[in-house]
């Protein structure tokens, strides 16, 4: 049987998500007077970006769920966690260097 009922606009929120991306990016750069240390852009977009793809997989609809001790995620959930992770790490190195100049 086919839903014809209300939905939410997912492709929405996630086209947003990225105009807030952008704008996170872009003041970051800015404030670091256009030179960041190396890793740190790539970071900041790896955590924002997967981070808001996981609270917005939650509204999609046809999922297929997986349980996770208790905790019922999708699919998109689940990949989405080794980014952020990764994200996370790739931040603290870059922090973590010294400067070489």
């Amino acid at each position: 049987m086919l839903d014809t009922g209300p939905r939410v606009p997912v492709q929405l929120f996630e086209g947003i998500l990225y105009v807030i991306l952008f704008i996170i990016l872009l003041t970051y750069y800015i404030n670091k007077n256009y030179k960041p240390k190396e890793g740190t852009v790539m970071a900041i977009f790896l955590f924002v970006m997967f981070i808001g793809r996981f609270f917005i997989e939650f509204w999609k609809d046809g999922e297929k769920i997986i349980n996770l001790g208790g905790i019922e995620l999708n699919r998109g959930n689940v990949l989405s966690i080794p980014f952020i992770l990764l994200g996370f790490l790739i931040f603290f190195l870059a922090n973590r260097r010294k400067n070489k100049l």
